[in-house]
């Protein structure tokens, strides 16, 4: 083209845009530290979804397994009767990899069936057999008959395999591997000698022996080795709780002293006193002796707050989750908070508890098909995210939020996580892409994620910032749909409404898509595009909601800006 001569010449003008890639938060969820000083790694807020090690990973979905119980009141307990007998059958992935690194990033799917063993079920006063799953109607199991909560435990000796159950208003059950019988007061080896066995509220296996717990005491009981019935031995651990209360938990603590592998026995008191005792035999003070007593603070109400897991005992308290392991170390309690599992997020825990620990429903669950050590908030507390759950991912040591997940108890049988919900069904938790999906069927609801990582200077420090674009990473088989506010100078997040559009899948339709156009099965596939934002403040960061499916990884994030002074 020719330019007239005298004519203005047009100049490429240079980029005032400022391009920045932000990392993932893989520290995982941090309620500790002020927005101003917290780790550029760390998030703000990190709602299903879990850190693994390529990225944020949607947590998977709910698939329905037995409906048609008789009400629809709580499902409160699932149990797992796991004889040494029991034959684990072979699965056939429904979703195949060509790789390793590909399972790294999404586990393959198993075909839908039964886990290993019976799964029992508990709901109002009755328990129900539900391993062969579907619509019912169900029968309940005779003679077994209890409200409130059931805990239990395999136990196998000469006579055979048996699961030993007992329920705070029911007492103590057995069941023999065909059928359910509750021992009476008596002195037939057949019967409960020395302890009304409606009384039994919580039942542990330790040293070949079973241990009870009765109603509202302080008072352990054990049976001689190897039986399940008989005559019992009291032991008291009252005095040895300086700060009250009954003993809540009883169990099992596997630990190398420095000698080999010694198991300890440990009581948990109702106020937070942990008295622990080693040896072999109770009844030879030569070999059973106190090891010690510690504190770990007081705990919230019911009998599931405590959870053996990884050779330690974690024991949910008012100042968080307290390994035992740790508890013996001679510290303040300030460097003894350093220990908690829970130390990022223990002021979420301290603000639950100041106004919900006198709630039924707190509950700690290990998920060993997930990684996951689970805390359960009660339904009734007043939170934001309902149906929620704390979850710290085992493998990168993080934690996050789960919610929208309705499960009041849940059990890990094999590969297969049964739970029961707060509206009378069974489900499979943690299995599929969506959430609720019936009997049969395919289709769910997608999962609601939320994902806002530390602030950020973006490289200028002390300078002004507008955000004009954002660009997330993802892949996923299912498209999510995205809505994202940008946050400045450190406001807080905020309630937004996530669209309820219907979710697309990435994989083409046969027949129905255009030949080359579609994007065809396989697994997980890139998505990335830059979305209009609008931003201005010194320090930013982008609160991004999106509803997508199950093992959906969120990649990383790239901001687009132009900078300013520092007014």
């Amino acid at each position: 083209m020719l330019r007239v001569p005298g004519a203005p010449v047009s100049r490429a003008k240079s980029q005032t845009g400022h391009f920045t890639p932000v990392g993932i938060p893989h520290k995982g969820l941090n309620t500790r530290s002020p927005f101003a000083s917290m780790d550029p790694n760390d998030a703000i807020s990190l709602n299903n979804v879990l850190v693994e090690s390529y990225g944020l990973r949607t947590r998977r979905g709910y698939t329905e397994w037995a409906t048609g119980l008789p009400s629809t009141n709580p499902v409160h307990s699932v149990l797992n009767y796991f004889p040494g007998t029991t034959v684990v059958a072979a699965t056939v992935a429904a979703q195949p990899f060509q790789d390793m690194v590909g399972m790294t990033m999404v586990q393959p799917r198993s075909a839908a069936g039964p886990g290993p063993g019976i799964i029992f079920v508990g709901q109002d006063s009755s328990l129900y057999n539900v391993t062969a799953g579907g619509p019912g109607p169900w029968t309940a199991e005779a003679v077994v008959t209890g409200a409130g909560p059931w805990n239990g435990v395999n136990y196998q000796n000469v006579a055979g395999n048996f699961y030993l159950a007992t329920s705070e208003a029911g007492g103590y059950a057995i069941f023999n591997g065909t059928v359910w019988v509750m021992p009476v007061a008596g002195t037939t080896p057949a019967d409960i000698e020395g302890l009304d066995p409606t009384t039994i509220v919580w039942v542990t296996t330790w040293k070949e022996r079973v241990w009870f717990l009765a109603k509202d005491s302080t008072v352990a009981y054990y049976l001689p080795a190897g039986q399940i019935t008989g005559k019992v031995t009291p032991f008291d651990f009252g005095t040895q709780m300086d700060h009250g209360g009954l003993v809540t938990w009883l169990g099992g603590w596997t630990i190398d002293g420095g000698t080999g592998v010694d198991d300890y026995l440990v009581a948990v008191g109702s106020q937070g006193d942990v008295v622990i005792y080693k040896g072999l035999d109770p009844d030879t003070d030569t070999t059973f002796s106190l090891h010690g007593t510690w504190y770990s603070g007081p705990l919230p109400v019911g009998r599931r707050c405590v959870e053996g897991s990884g050779g330690d005992i974690h024991i949910l308290t008012q100042f968080g989750v307290m390994p035992v392991s740790k508890l013996a170390q001679p510290t303040n309690l300030g460097a003894q908070a350093q220990q908690h599992l829970s130390f990022n997020i223990d002021p979420l825990i301290a603000a639950l508890m100041r106004d919900y620990s006198t709630l039924p429903g707190w509950q700690i669950h290990t998920l060993a098909k997930e990684e996951l050590e689970l805390i359960r908030v009660p339904e009734l507390a007043n939170t934001v995210s309902a149906n929620s759950f704390l979850a710290f991912k085992t493998v990168t040591e993080t934690w996050s939020v789960l919610s929208k997940l309705p499960f009041a108890h849940m059990v890990n049988a094999g590969s297969v996580i049964y739970a029961g919900t707060l509206d009378g069904r069974v489900v499979r938790a943690f299995d599929g892409a969506l959430d609720d999906v019936k009997l049969g069927g395919v289709t769910g609801t997608g999962i609601s994620c939320r994902v806002t990582p530390a602030y950020n200077s973006l490289g200028f420090p002390g300078l002004n910032k507008q955000v004009m674009m954002i660009r997330p990473y993802f892949l996923s088989v299912i498209k999510p749909v995205i809505q994202f506010v940008i946050l400045a100078n450190y406001r807080p997040p905020e309630i937004t409404i996530i669209p309820s559009l219907p979710l697309t899948s990435l994989e083409a339709v046969w027949d129905v898509d255009l030949w080359n156009g579609g994007l065809w099965g396989g697994g997980l596939k890139p998505i990335h595009s830059w979305f209009g934002a609008r931003g201005w403040g010194h320090t930013v960061t982008a609160q991004i909601d999106y509803v997508t499916g199950g093992d959906t990884l969120m990649m990383g994030l790239d901001y687009w800006f132009t900078k300013g002074g520092v007014m």
